[in-house]
């Protein structure tokens, strides 16, 4: 990711925490550098649970975003509890490029893939490899990333769906009301889609 883009990301995020809608997502990562975990640089948490006391079993590197409500597994103490046998632990890797949806859980021992991508509420048991999108309860393969991209691609326009394109994210900041004319844009996307009750 390059410095523009990276500087974009950036205030993208802090708008919305300024805003109320995330909380501040740099502050979630450092707290958890600070314990000692292995994060990398630009990693989006939004309200992520993780072991805190593991900190050796999760590495997450650059450019990761994992969404609202995600929980991260770094033991299994089921065996422990039924017989007495030992906890098994397991290193979770989430690699460059990740996105992780909303309020999926990612068991011990998981590896996931370069720019892959987990739906949301999945349960991930086994790896995923680079550039593939998984989602399910258990995670199974569906798609490869550049497969649901054309699709996503051809789709603008065309579906139920409301889009916001972030090319021009930066000159809506420099317009003070630019948060007034988003919502008036989304309000229309919702009345002329009969999506209010």
């Amino acid at each position: 990711m390059n410095v523009f883009w990276r500087f974009v990301k950036k205030i993208y995020f802090k708008v919305l925490w300024e805003i109320g809608v995330t909380e501040d997502t740099e502050r979630s990562a450092e707290k958890l550098r600070n314990l000692g975990f292995k994060i990398g640089k630009d990693v989006f948490l939004d309200h992520v649970e993780v072991e805190e006391i593991y900190p050796e079993f999760l590495e997450i590197e650059n450019n990761v975003t994992i969404a609202y409500g995600t929980r991260i597994l770094l033991h299994d103490s089921s065996m422990n509890n039924l017989f007495g046998d030992p906890v098994r632990f397991g290193k979770v890797v989430i690699k460059e490029g990740a996105y992780i949806g909303s309020r999926c859980i990612i068991m011990p021992g998981v590896t996931i893939g370069k720019k892959s991508i987990v739906g949301a509420g999945s349960l991930v048991t086994k790896d995923v490899k680079d550039e593939t999108i998984v989602m399910g309860t258990p995670a199974k393969e569906y798609m490869k990333v550049s497969e649901y991209r054309e699709r996503f691609l051809a789709n603008i326009g065309k579906d139920k769906y409301y889009y916001w394109n972030i090319d021009p994210f930066m000159e809506r900041l420099k317009d003070k009301d630019w948060y007034e004319k988003e919502k008036k844009s989304y309000k229309n996307f919702i009345k002329k889609n009969k999506l209010d009750n």
